[in-house]
């Protein structure tokens, strides 16, 4: 039997020095490793202070590469994947078509009303030049135009050129057009100008009144058109007019559609006629301190200095209209200042039969008239 003092003893002292020698070792890797833990820790404050100070003085939004605004006053109905109707129209003064071509810019422009080739300018004048002297760029090519038509009522002209992919432009009706709402002036093609409607008030004349028989109103802009031509659009893309230059008025686009139309159809410009002279009463009414004159119509009145009657010799209504009428009716359409008498009279086929209704001496009087017809296209040769 074995006793107590053979069992083992454990290596107390060994296990102590051998713990000690672990502990002493641990701790000098830390105190190695500690510089390079402070280092790395002032490291990143460091970087943390310049992120914020980034963040602070630079803030970063996001950037939306679907919305590139170029020109951000144009709308994006003159500027997204449109083709410009304004084509330059060139008078050929002996150059070559490629010094025509490469000009930095022609003298006037021309607006494409149809795709086949119709286009509509108010930069050839009153004397425009011979046919063979025009020549309409599209496309790197020159086109000398087949027919030129002369409306002489308006002063516009109208060119036919031999292409079919023209980008027509759609034109504004006065129900479309907003007076105060902004427009672009386009002298030549993607060179816009912006300026805006201010008013629709008469045309600028030397005469007291006006033809039922003539385009006499227009919008007026807020800065004059500079250059010989501009067309004039909406922000919705629409051809509000065409704009002489040195003046602040615009030929409204209802008158190129009603010559465009009867062109079309008929080869020639032919308009309705009713043959009085008149002053747009509202127009008057506003600016007159005589509270007993008529609010509204149109009164027949002679134009003295250039000797015109109220109601010509050849007017339709000349056995049913005299001087001194005010005419506030045609059928249902009320002229009460939206529409004058002229505006009315060119909405209808020449050869419309109409009530016109008014005043006579104070007192309410209809008559049945027949409108008449007149030619005022000439064609330039």
């Amino acid at each position: 039997m074995s006793s107590a003092s053979d069992s083992p003893v454990f290596p107390w002292r060994s296990f102590v020095q051998v713990s000690l020698s672990v502990l002493l070792a641990v701790a000098g890797a830390v105190i190695a490793v500690q510089p390079s833990l402070d280092r790395l820790s002032q490291a990143v404050l460091r970087l943390e202070a310049r992120v914020a100070t980034t963040t602070r003085e630079t803030p970063v939004e996001p950037i939306s590469l679907q919305r590139t605004d170029v020109y951000p006053g144009l709308p994006a109905a003159l500027r997204v994947g449109r083709a410009s109707p304004t084509l330059p129209l060139f008078r050929l003064d002996g150059r070559s078509a490629d010094d025509l071509l490469f000009a930095a810019e022609s003298s006037v422009s021309a607006v494409a009303v149809t795709g086949d080739g119709w286009l509509v300018t108010s930069g050839l004048g009153m004397t425009p030049a011979r046919l063979g002297d025009l020549a309409i760029g599209w496309k790197g090519k020159l086109y000398t135009p087949d027919r030129v038509i002369r409306d002489t009522s308006t002063g516009l002209a109208y060119l036919k050129i031999a292409a079919t992919d023209l980008p027509a432009a759609a034109l504004a009706a006065r129900v479309d057009v907003e007076i105060g709402e902004p427009v672009w002036l386009e002298a030549a093609a993607q060179q816009y100008a912006p300026n805006a409607l201010v008013r629709l008030g008469m045309a600028t004349t030397t005469q007291s009144t006006f033809s039922s028989d003539q385009w006499n109103r227009r919008y007026i802009l807020a800065a004059p058109a500079v250059g010989s031509f501009a067309s004039v659009w909406n922000e919705r893309g629409q051809l509000v007019g065409l704009a002489e230059g040195g003046k602040g008025e615009v030929l409204p686009a209802d008158a190129v559609r009603s010559a465009l139309t009867s062109l079309l159809n008929r080869g020639e410009i032919r308009r309705p006629t009713l043959g009085v002279r008149y002053v747009d009463v509202s127009e008057t009414y506003s600016r007159s301190t005589d509270r007993a004159m008529p609010q509204k119509g149109a009164l027949l009145r002679a134009e003295k200095r250039g000797a015109l009657p109220a109601v010509a010799a050849t007017s339709p209504a000349k056995n049913v209209l005299r001087e001194g009428d005010v005419i506030e009716r045609i059928d249902r359409d009320i002229l009460d200042g939206t529409w004058t008498l002229a505006e009315r009279v060119l909405e209808y086929l020449p050869g419309a039969s109409v009530t016109i209704g008014g005043l006579r001496e104070g007192k309410p009087f209809e008559a049945r008239v027949t409108f008449g017809e007149v030619r005022t296209s000439e064609i330039l040769k």
